[in-house]
């Protein structure tokens, strides 16, 4: 995710939300931004409601006011349509709930995303 896509993000992400989120650069060196659980499903509604696909994304870990990479991920191979849509959508919601209900909130979640 370069700043680019975050610029286009950003513009239909309400303020209160986007402000929210956590910057990846300076704890893991990544172009990307990260949101707590109570946080990340109204990002992937908004995003899709939009027409972006879910393409995958990462979990990292806050530890001891740092940020671990977890190494944990998902992704979908999706047909860029309005049913891959709803399939990445559905994919990304229930792999960070199923991973919340097993090791709760010490965690963060990053997306990967295409504008169709």
């Amino acid at each position: 995710m370069n700043s680019n896509h975050l610029e286009a993000i950003q513009k239909i992400i309400p303020k209160s939300t986007w402000s929210k989120k956590i910057n990846l650069e300076d704890s893991v060196g990544a172009s990307e931004v990260a949101w707590h659980y109570s946080d990340i499903v109204q990002v992937i509604n908004i995003l899709t409601r939009n027409g972006y696909i879910i393409l995958g994304g990462d979990v990292y870990q806050l530890l001891n006011n740092s940020i671990e990479v977890t190494y944990d991920n998902w992704y979908i191979n999706a047909e860029e349509n309005a049913e891959g849509i709803r399939l990445s959508e559905e994919k990304a919601k229930d792999y960070i709930e199923s991973y919340f209900e097993r090791f709760g909130e010490n965690f963060i979640y990053s997306i990967v995303y295409k504008e169709i």
